[in-house]
């Protein structure tokens, strides 16, 4: 599931399908490797200069967004809601990059539910 080629063409990293991993295949070396692990996964995208694959962990504390620097494969946390949460905003999904890296983010916002309806037609 959202497949991603690392800009050189080199690696292609993917969540799999039960969204718990993120594999990488070396197009080289012709070998899958695991590069990140989680409960469950959210949205994988690569930065457009290449050097980063990022993720979102949807099931931990604070839904935090990840990276993975691309050759080195080290992990990193980018950011996290826990501090950001208000009591209206039900979740936050990473989206996607914008142009100049930074991650894009939906929050949903709850609270709304209609409990009566009159609705008259002509």
């Amino acid at each position: 599931m959202d497949p991603r080629f690392s800009l050189d063409g080199r690696y292609l990293a993917a969540l799999s399908e039960d969204q718990t991993k993120i594999m990488l295949f070396d197009m080289q070396a012709r070998d899958w490797k695991e590069i990140a692990h989680g409960k469950v996964l959210n949205h994988l995208d690569r930065t457009s200069e290449g050097d980063y694959f990022y993720f979102q962990e949807v099931s931990d504390k604070g839904v935090p967004v990840y990276r993975v620097r691309v050759g080195t494969w080290k992990l990193e946390s980018v950011l996290s809601f826990e501090s950001l949460a208000e009591p209206t905003i039900v979740k936050y999904r990473f989206i996607g990059l914008l142009q100049n890296g930074s991650p894009m983010v939906l929050a949903t916002r709850g609270g709304y539910d209609i409990y009566a309806l009159d609705l008259d037609l002509p």
